[in-house]
C-alpha cells in the first residue's frame, strides 16, 4: 500500500471518530449552555416575582394606610359616634383581612374605642410599650402613620400601624391597626406566585416569621431576598421557588446521542411524515373552518368577533338579522361607529372599553341595541377572548342574545302573578260576605231609624232642634261608619299596580282591623292585636301587597281554629322591631300544623282545606321575598305561629 493509501485509509478511520467527538461536543456544549440559560432565567424570574410581590404588598398597604388616614380625618373631624364609627371601622375590617384589630387610643396609650376580629384578643395589650410610645412620639412629630417593629401578637408575628388623628385640642389621639404578618402574607401574595414560591416574611434580625407555602416548601435553588418597607418599618422578604434543578439530563443526553445517530435516516423520513401531516393537518383545518362557519350560520344566537383594537371581524347571519345590517356594512368597524349601538348608551361604551383592555367576565352584559329601522330591542352580551392556536389572545367574541321574547315572559308572568294576587284578595272578600253583610246591616240600620225619626219630627212640626240635630249627628256617624268598611274593602280589592314607599307595620295591621275582627266574630274568636311602639318603624313596600299577606295569615289562624273549643279561640297579632327590620307574628291556639304538612306548607296548590286553592300562604312567601324578607311558622304549644320580618326602610 502507498503513502497515499496509507493516508487516505487513515482519514476513513479517523473520520467518523472525529465526526463522533464532534457531536459529542456539540451534545455537551448544547445542554451546558441550556442548563445556564435555564438557571439564569430561573434566577431572573425569581428575582422578579419577589419584586412583584413586593410591590403588590406595598401598593395593598400604601391603600389601606390611605384608607385609615381618610377615616382617622372622619373621626378627627366629625366627632363620629359609636355607632357609625364602629360601622367604618367594620367595613375598613372587612376589606382589609389581615388586619386583627382597630383602636382609638389618647396619648397615653389608653384605648378609647376599639374593633377587633373574632378569635384575637387584647391585641392592643400584647403590643410592648417600648414599641408602642416611642412611636406614637414619631407620629405625632411628623404627622404621618408609622409602624412598629414587629412583635408577638395573638395570631403570631404581627406589626402595629399608628395613624394620627387630626385634633383642635392639644390632646392627641391615635388610631392603630394591628397587623398579622401571617395573614398580610396570605392575602397580599398574588395567588399565581403563590404556587411557584414559599414566601417568608420576618424582620431585619429574622427572630421573627412567618410563611406561606401554598404549593409545598422551597427548593432552595432559586431564592431571593428583598427589603419590605411597611409605614417606616423594614422587613425582609424571600421567595423559594418550588422548582428545583432539572432531573433530566441524562435523559437528554441519551436521547441527542441516540437522535444524532439516526439524523440522516430520520431527517429524510420525518420530511416525508411532516409533508403527509401538513396535508392532514390542512384538511382537518378546511373541515373544522367549514364546521364552525355552518354552526355560526345557522345558531340563532348573534355571534362577532373583533380583534384586540375593536374592530369588527366576523359576524354571523342571526346577528346580521337582528339588527339588519350586512356583514360588509360591520366589517372592519368599530362597535361604536355601527348604527346598531345606540348613541347615548355610554353604559355598554364603556363596556367595550374595559372588554378591549382585557377585562373578561363570565357574566352576561344587559343592555338595549337599536336595529337598522329605528327599533330599540334589549339584549345580552356575553364576551369571551379570541385565542390562536399558541393560546395567545388575539381579540374578543361576543354572543348576543336578542331578550324581546323573554322580557315579554318576564312581563306575562309579572302580571299573572298580579292576578293571582288579586284572585285572592276576591277571594277573601268572597268568604267574607255574609260578615260584610250583618256589619253593614247595622250601621244601616241605625240610620234608617234615625232618619225616621228625624222625618216624624219634623211632620209633627217640633220646635226642638237640638234632639233633630242629635239624631242627625247620630246618623251621619253610622253614615261614616258603614263607608269606613266599604272604604277597607274597596283599596283591598281595587287592582292596581304594584307601589312601594315607606309604611309603618302599625298602620298595615290598623288598615286590616276591620276585617279581621269581621273574620273573627264569625267564628267567635277574640282578636288581640299587641303592636308596642317599635312597630312605628317604617318598612320599604306596598302597602296593599302587605295588608293581602296579614289578612292570608289571618284567616288561615282563624280558620285553624274552627274546631277549637270557645275558651282557646284567641287570635294574637304582634310586632316588634330590632335594628336590622321589622318582626309580625300571627299566632293561633288551633290544632298546629301536621308534622306530614310541614315541608310542602308553602308549595303552590298544596292546601289542607276542603275548598282551599293551596295559593295562599305561596303567594304571601312570595310577596314577602319581593319585599327582601321571610316568611316561616313556628310550633307552639297549642296552636302554630306565623311570623314575617321585613327588613327597615333604608
Amino acid at each position: 500500500m502507498t503513502t497515499d493509501g496509507w493516508l487516505r485509509a487513515g482519514l476513513r478511520r479517523a473520520l467518523p471518530a472525529a465526526i463522533a467527538l464532534l457531536l459529542v461536543f456539540a451534545t455537551v456544549g448544547l445542554f451546558v449552555l441550556t442548563s445556564t440559560k435555564e438557571r439564569s432565567e430561573a434566577t431572573q424570574l425569581a428575582e422578579s416575582d419577589t419584586l412583584l410581590a413586593r410591590e403588590s404588598i406595598s401598593f395593598q398597604a400604601e391603600r389601606e394606610i390611605e384608607a385609615l388616614q381618610k377615616l382617622a380625618a372622619d373621626v378627627g373631624l366629625r366627632s363620629l359616634s359609636d355607632g357609625p364609627l364602629r360601622a367604618r371601622f367594620d367595613v375598613f375590617m372587612r376589606r382589609a383581612g389581615q388586619v386583627q384589630g382597630l383602636f382609638i387610643v389618647d396619648s397615653k396609650m389608653q384605648p378609647r374605642f376599639s374593633v377587633e376580629r373574632s378569635g384575637a384578643e387584647q391585641e392592643l395589650a400584647r403590643i410592648p410599650r417600648n414599641l408602642l410610645e416611642p412611636t406614637a412620639d414619631k407620629v405625632a412629630m411628623v404627622e404621618r402613620p408609622i409602624a412598629t417593629a414587629t412583635f408577638q401578637g395573638s395570631q403570631g408575628p404581627s406589626i402595629a400601624l399608628l395613624v394620627p388623628i387630626p385634633q383642635n385640642s392639644s390632646s392627641r389621639q391615635f388610631i392603630v391597626a394591628v397587623y398579622s404578618l401571617d395573614r398580610l402574607l396570605d392575602q397580599m401574595v398574588p395567588w399565581n406566585l403563590a404556587q411557584d414560591y414559599e414566601f417568608t416574611l420576618s424582620d431585619v434580625t429574622d427572630t421573627l416569621r412567618v410563611h406561606r407555602a401554598a404549593a409545598g416548601p422551597g427548593r432552595g435553588v432559586y431564592k431571593h431576598q428583598e427589603p419590605l418597607e411597611l409605614g417606616g418599618t423594614t422587613l425582609l422578604l424571600r421567595a423559594d421557588s418550588v422548582h428545583g434543578a432539572p432531573g433530566w439530563i441524562a435523559s437528554v443526553l441519551r436521547a441527542g446521542i441516540a437522535s444524532l445517530a439516526l439524523l440522516l435516516l430520520w431527517s429524510l423520513w420525518a420530511l416525508w411524515r411532516d409533508h403527509q401531516h401538513r396535508r392532514a393537518a390542512e384538511r382537518l383545518a378546511n373541515e373544522e373552518a367549514s364546521l364552525r362557519r355552518a354552526i355560526g350560520d345557522c345558531t340563532v344566537i348573534g355571534v362577532s368577533a373583533r380583534d384586540l383594537d375593536g374592530r369588527v371581524r366576523y359576524v354571523n347571519p342571526a346577528f346580521c338579522r337582528m339588527v339588519g345590517y350586512d356583514p360588509q356594512e360591520m366589517a372592519g368597524q368599530s362597535p361604536p361607529a355601527n348604527g346598531w349601538l345606540p348613541p347615548l348608551n355610554g353604559e355598554y361604551r364603556r363596556h367595550l372599553e374595559q372588554r378591549t383592555n382585557g377585562d373578561a367576565t363570565s357574566h352576561a352584559f344587559e343592555t338595549q341595541l337599536v336595529r337598522r329601522d329605528g327599533e330599540i330591542f334589549p339584549a345580552a352580551i356575553y364576551d369571551a377572548p379570541l385565542l390562536d392556536g399558541g393560546g395567545r389572545q388575539v381579540g374578543w367574541t361576543s354572543s348576543i342574545v336578542d331578550l324581546t321574547q323573554q322580557k315579554q315572559i318576564e312581563e306575562r308572568e309579572r302580571l299573572q302573578q298580579e292576578r293571582l294576587q288579586t284572585e285572592a284578595r276576591l277571594t277573601t272578600m268572597g268568604e267574607l260576605t255574609s260578615s260584610l253583610a250583618h256589619e253593614l246591616n247595622q250601621p244601616l240600620g241605625a240610620i234608617a231609624s234615625y232618619l225616621a225619626g228625624s222625618i216624624e219630627m219634623l211632620r209633627q212640626g217640633s220646635e226642638d232642634r237640638t234632639e233633630l240635630a242629635a239624631a242627625l249627628v247620630k246618623a251621619s256617624d253610622q253614615t261614616q261608619r258603614a263607608g269606613q268598611v266599604i272604604k277597607r274593602i274597596h283599596e283591598f280589592v281595587r287592582k292596581q299596580a304594584p307601589r312601594r314607599e315607606h309604611v309603618r307595620v302599625a298602620d298595615v295591621i290598623d288598615s286590616c282591623r276591620t276585617l279581621i275582627e269581621l273574620q273573627a266574630k264569625r267564628e267567635a274568636i277574640q282578636v288581640e292585636i299587641l303592636p308596642n311602639g317599635t312597630a312605628d318603624t317604617p318598612v320599604f313596600g306596598d302597602p296593599i301587597m302587605l295588608q293581602q299577606v296579614v289578612l292570608n295569615l289571618t284567616r288561615n289562624a282563624i280558620d285553624a281554629m274552627s274546631t277549637s273549643p270557645p275558651e282557646r279561640r284567641r287570635l294574637v297579632i304582634s310586632a316588634d322591631a330590632d335594628a336590622t327590620g321589622v318582626t309580625l307574628s300571627v299566632r293561633d291556639y288551633g290544632p298546629g300544623v301536621p308534622e306530614r304538612d310541614a315541608e310542602r306548607i308553602f308549595a303552590p296548590f298544596y292546601t289542607t282545606k276542603s275548598e282551599g286553592m293551596g295559593m295562599g300562604l305561596s303567594i304571601c312567601r312570595t310577596i314577602v321575598q319581593a319585599h327582601g324578607g321571610r316568611l316561616w311558622f313556628e310550633r307552639r304549644d297549642p296552636g302554630t305561629e306565623f311570623v314575617l320580618w321585613l327588613p327597615k326602610a333604608g
